[in-house]
């Protein structure tokens, strides 16, 4: 059996920075949606026994949302290397 899983990773076009990148952690991209300036990530962690999160990364300034909450990347990190 396989699965696919959608590793996202976010990057600043004009700049080429790489704003959040999940690749190599269990995280599944289930939606993007496009904002100006911001875009939202509807995750959840594979396989998928967990809650779903909405994570939303903004440009300028840049700024980081969990479920609606305002929180700095490496606490982002650190919430979803623990949100079973």
């Amino acid at each position: 059996m396989s699965h696919w899983v959608y590793l996202p990773l976010v990057s600043d076009l004009v700049s080429g920075e790489v704003l959040l990148d999940l690749r190599g952690t269990l995280w599944d991209l289930m939606n993007a949606t496009d904002n100006i300036g911001s875009v939202d990530l509807s995750l959840r962690k594979y396989p998928g026994s967990g809650q779903p999160v909405v994570v939303r990364v903004s440009v300028d300034p840049r700024a980081f949302h969990l479920n609606g909450r305002s929180i700095d990347l490496p606490e982002l990190l650190a919430a979803l290397d623990a949100h079973v």
